[in-house]
């Protein structure tokens, strides 16, 4: 009877140790946000899961994680459990007030105000502009595969607004060619994301993400974040 519970215990503890947990990074927060991943990595290996990473395009991750072939978004704006009830967001802020906003090229930017018909452009599966795009009233022309395409085509004259946020634009390498049209935007914030086949894990990632924020391990050489309870 000994050996048997001592079986059963075995193969509970093997179980919880194999637990996979797929997380899709974009690239862009790969390269500039490197601290926040390692300690993702501890985070998910502490509950006892093994990590595989992902470095995707945005809308690829995304598109990846509503087939749920990837358990886990690095960071995406809290507004995407609105688009996607499988998607629960552990409620500890990442990085707070991003502005999310019409983006035009500088040089143009005088032209374009003058302009009466405009052409929007965003990034297929980027919830961010569909957020702006329904928030604001703002109709949306033209979707492309990432936002370099969106860039050039503002350069080629085939669109003059491109929606996205501030982010995107400061770690992308067209950022200094970008103005922002106007004052008007709005605002969120980052967070992580589990599929709800994931929602076992919930409560304790909450709590291990809200330690890490507080002892400032997510970002140690970007921002000093604030404290949350």
């Amino acid at each position: 009877m000994i050996n048997f519970l001592a079986i059963i215990i075995t193969l509970c503890l093997s179980s919880s140790a194999n637990e996979e947990i797929r997380v899709a990074h974009t690239e862009l927060k790969t390269k500039n946000l490197q601290n926040f991943t390692l300690e993702v990595d501890k985070i998910y290996q502490k509950l006892g899961l093994s990590v595989v990473n992902l470095y995707l395009p945005s809308p690829r991750g995304i598109y990846n994680f509503e087939l749920n072939k990837v358990d886990a978004l690095g960071l995406r704006i809290g507004s995407y459990e609105q688009f996607n009830s499988k998607a629960l967001k552990v409620n500890v802020p990442i990085i707070e007030n991003i502005k999310i906003r019409e983006w035009v090229l500088k040089e143009n930017l005088e032209e374009i105000k003058k302009k009466s018909s405009l052409t929007v452009i965003a990034v297929r599966g980027d919830i961010s502009p569909q957020l702006y795009s329904s928030k604001v009233g703002l109709k949306i022309d033209h979707y492309v595969l990432d936002a370099d395409v969106a860039v050039k085509m503002l350069l080629k004259g085939r669109g003059d607004i491109f929606i996205t946020n501030n982010l995107s634009v400061k770690y992308r390498s067209f950022g200094k060619k970008l103005a922002p049209l106007n004052n008007r935007f709005i605002q969120e914030n980052l967070y992580h994301f589990i599929h709800s086949s994931k929602s076992h894990l919930l409560t304790k990632l909450e709590n291990e993400f809200r330690s890490s924020k507080n002892r400032g391990l997510f970002f140690k050489n970007i921002t000093s974040p604030k404290k949350v309870k």
